[in-house]
């Protein structure tokens, strides 16, 4: 980390970049409790993974649209998850 070449605007941007990362982790954790499986084989627990990724995805999705009709703009679109 001493070497020159990282900077610290690279590391803000890496920072950022990551964060949409740990916050879906958060979401997919807590809210929709995504480590407590239902499925017994590895097929039915990725089906499920799966399904709750697109209920995170609907969600946000759903949040921009409406984020964007209150502020009365397409700015608060930015398709981050």
């Amino acid at each position: 980390m001493l070497d020159e070449r990282y900077t610290i605007d690279a590391l803000k941007e890496v920072y950022h970049a990551r964060w949409g990362i740990q916050e879906l982790y958060k979401i997919s954790k807590n809210m929709i409790v995504v480590d407590d499986f239902h499925g017994r084989s590895e097929r039915t627990v990725k089906q499920e993974l799966f399904a709750h990724f697109v209920l995170i995805t609907m969600s946000r999705l759903c949040t921009n649209e409406s984020a964007t009709r209150r502020n009365g703009s397409e700015t608060n679109n930015t398709g981050k998850l």
